[in-house]
């Protein structure tokens, strides 16, 4: 990046120098406005810094001519000024200012002048479908986004865009509204509006050579989040996109931030498993929708064989090791729909959907052998089991009540001697060596 800093003060030249040297920008300083004009006449410069009292031209004055300039007026101009007076700062608006910087700290130019080389210099990581029917200006769009950072997937038209769209996420998409085919623009808009919750919120870009307020009003409500004019201005094109996709990454953010928090407040964090707020959340709404649909649904409750003595004998931090190796076990024995919870120290619910009280008990015992022969940490390990269910037809019974029942049927397990499974029933407490 190449900064021209008109200015002519000697300790001014060197301070603004000093802090685009640092931000790794090769600075060319001149004194005087018409050294400036020679200079730009010269090269290109993708920043431009001026004060306001130049000793040949009023700064502002060399501002007005710049943005006549086909060459300079779009690049980033900061006047400098020791002034406050808020007429000051509307003219220089008013004349093509980008920004306006004081110079009364050298703290306060290294924020501004950071801020806005940063912003200049971003780069951009994504993913873009570019929908876009003459090669020519495909090519050349083409060529900006890459050098923003982006990768392109390029069609020519509505029909190939919403296939590609079906088939990959991106971060935006930037169509043409006259387009070859049956489907123009809007269609395409409308497609991607249309789609599945996660992909229907996805930034659009129009771009037509339409000059008709009414088209863009019609574009905007078709679904698509900003519009530009051909023939498209390249820095007015980076903005624009670059604010769609920063705005949509950092929505991205936020809701896995937010993903995050609910599966961190949802989970035991020692097991990795659901934890007791879960199960309060949503168990009920397994028991209902079993009974509604007229399908099995058991429950396990298993709590681990004297597992005092382990904390007593060994310490917490080993009890802690045979809790975590109990929840990886108990994951990679159940399946994906079943819901495996930490209840509390060591006991542990796994609800069963679609599930009747055969299968159940299978898998308790298989589950109970599986844990009297892991030895987790080192450790002999057995469990108890208590069993209940919900049998076809259903029975109008709460998730409370379930969990009662295998409560019940688990104290049982534990009179009996331990380490075996217990099962309720209605008509008695039916046992599983």
């Amino acid at each position: 990046m190449k900064a021209l800093v008109i200015e002519d003060s000697k300790i001014h030249q060197q301070m603004i120098g000093l802090v685009l040297e640092a931000l790794e920008v090769d600075v060319h300083l001149v004194s005087s406005a018409e050294e400036g004009l020679a200079a730009l006449g010269n090269e290109t410069f993708d920043l431009i810094s001026l004060d306001l009292h130049l000793p040949d031209m009023d700064g502002l004055e060399l501002c007005r001519r710049l943005r006549t300039n086909e060459a300079t007026h779009l690049v980033p101009i900061v006047l400098l000024t020791s002034e406050d007076a808020e007429a000051t700062l509307k003219m220089a608006y008013g004349a093509g200012v980008t920004e306006v910087m004081r110079k009364t700290s050298i703290e306060e130019l290294q924020q501004s002048y950071t801020f806005l080389v940063n912003r200049l210099r971003r780069i951009y990581n994504g993913r873009v479908l570019y929908v876009e029917d003459s090669p020519t200006t495909a090519q050349l769009t083409i060529n900006t986004l890459n050098e923003m950072g982006l990768e392109v997937d390029h069609c020519c038209s509505g029909e190939a865009a919403l296939e590609a769209f079906g088939k990959q996420d991106y971060d935006v998409v930037v169509t043409d509204v006259v387009l070859e085919g049956e489907l123009s623009g809007l269609n395409v808009v409308r497609g991607i509006r249309s789609a599945g919750a996660d992909k229907r919120e996805i930034p659009v870009l129009a771009v037509s050579g339409h000059e008709d307020m009414s088209r863009r009003v019609e574009i905007l409500r078709s679904g698509a989040n900003d519009y530009i004019e051909k023939p498209i201005v390249e820095d007015e094109f980076k903005a624009r996109l670059g604010n769609l996709i920063t705005s949509k990454q950092l929505f991205d953010q936020v809701r896995s931030q937010q993903d995050e928090l609910r599966k961190l407040a949802v989970t035991d964090q020692l097991t990795g498993l659901y934890n007791r707020t879960y199960l309060a959340e949503t168990a009920q709404k397994y028991v209902s929708s079993s009974i509604r649909h007229r399908e099995s649904l058991s429950l396990l409750m298993l709590d681990l064989d004297k597992f005092k003595d382990i904390n007593d004998s060994h310490g917490h931090a080993m009890g802690d090791r045979v809790l975590a190796a109990i929840g990886d076990m108990l994951l990679s024995r159940c399946r994906e729909e079943d819901v495996v919870a930490r209840f509390g120290g060591e006991e542990f619910i796994i609800l069963l959907p679609r599930c009747d009280l055969e299968n159940a008990i299978y898998k308790a015992e298989h589950l109970c052998q599986f844990i009297h022969e892991l030895h987790p940490a080192g450790l002999a390990i057995s469990a108890s089991f208590g069993v209940s269910s919900i049998h076809q037809g259903g029975r109008h019974i709460d998730f409370e009540k379930l969990l009662k029942e295998a409560d019940t049927a688990l104290y049982t397990a534990k009179h009996n001697g331990r380490n075996r499974v217990e099962v309720y029933s209605e008509a008695g407490l039916e046992a599983s060596a």
